[in-house]
C-alpha cells in the first residue's frame, strides 16, 4: 500500500471512528492497529493528533463546502443561498452529529480556523455568501452578520444534536429573515 493509500486508509478510521463515538475517545494507538499500522509507522503520517485533527478538520470543511456548492443554484439570491447552506450544515447536525461537533469543537478547530496558511473551505464559502449578501444590504456589517449566523448555525445545530429539536427548515428561513430585517 502506497504512503497516500495509507494516509487515507487512516484518515477514513479516524472520520468513521469520531462519528461513532467522537473525537474524545479516539486513540492513536488504536487508530494506528485499525488500520495495520504501528504507532510509529503511524507518525510517519501525522506527526501528532493535533496535526491528525488539523487535517480531519479541513477535510470535514471541504466535503460540506463541496456539498453546499453542488446545492447552490447560481440564480438564487444570496439570502437563498445562504438558508442553502444552512440547510447543508444543519441536515450534517442531524445525519452527522458527531462529525459536525468535531468539526466545530475538537481541540483544533480554532487554531485550524485562525491559521491563515490553512484552508478552511466551509468558512470561506460562508464568507463569501455574506459580501454577496451585503450588496443587496449595504448596511449589513459582514464581520457581525458572520458571528450572528454561525452562531444561530452552530447552537441550532447543537440542539438538533442533542435531540432537543427537531430541524425546522422554516425555522432558519424566519431566523436569517430576522437577522437581515435588523440590518436595513
Amino acid at each position: 500500500m502506497s504512503y497516500e493509500e495509507t494516509t487515507n486508509k487512516i484518515v477514513a478510521s479516524a472520520l468513521d471512528q469520531i462519528e461513532r463515538s467522537g473525537d474524545e475517545s479516539l486513540s492513536l494507538r488504536q487508530l494506528a492497529k485499525s488500520v495495520g499500522l504501528t504507532t510509529g509507522a503511524f507518525y510517519k503520517h501525522f506527526e501528532n493528533k493535533d496535526a491528525l485533527f488539523r487535517a480531519l478538520t479541513v477535510i470535514i470543511s471541504t466535503q460540506l463546502a463541496d456539498d453546499a456548492k453542488h446545492q447552490l443554484k447560481p440564480n438564487d439570491s444570496p439570502q437563498q443561498q445562504l438558508l442553502t447552506l444552512a440547510d447543508v450544515l444543519l441536515t450534517a447536525y442531524q445525519n452527522r452529529p458527531n462529525t459536525m461537533m468535531f468539526l466545530f469543537f475538537n481541540p483544533v478547530a480554532l487554531a485550524t480556523l485562525n491559521d491563515k496558511n490553512t484552508a478552511f473551505p466551509l468558512l470561506e464559502e460562508t464568507q463569501r455568501l455574506i459580501r454577496d449578501l451585503s450588496e443587496d444590504y449595504p448596511s449589513l456589517d459582514p464581520q457581525q452578520f458572520f458571528v450572528q449566523i454561525w452562531s444561530f448555525i452552530q447552537g441550532y445545530g447543537v440542539l438538533i444534536k442533542n435531540k432537543a429539536v427537531v430541524y425546522d427548515q422554516q425555522l432558519t428561513a424566519d431566523t436569517l429573515t430576522a437577522l437581515l430585517g435588523g440590518v436595513n
